[in-house]
């Protein structure tokens, strides 16, 4: 399992922006080019494996059915 923080290096490396929010779940980080009080109607998230780091996008419309409840990366 990667850390947080590898985590974060991969998905800012493969989305080439800062992320500024994210959430957990038991497979996947998602992280979010917005503030967690910022609503982001149709954007592209960028999810990371847990167990491999692989990092990929994800649309927003995969994400309807969740209560993500963002979480602010701290700077």
């Amino acid at each position: 399992m990667i850390s947080f923080s590898d985590a974060l290096k991969a998905a800012r490396s493969f989305g080439d922006i800062k992320m500024l929010s994210y959430c957990q779940f038991d497979k996947y980080y998602v992280f979010n080019p917005a503030k967690p009080d910022t609503p982001l109607y149709g954007g592209l998230f960028v999810i990371v494996d847990r167990q491999t780091g692989i990092a990929k996008y994800i649309g927003a419309s995969s994400l309807i059915s969740y209560d993500l409840g963002w979480l602010p990366i701290e700077k």
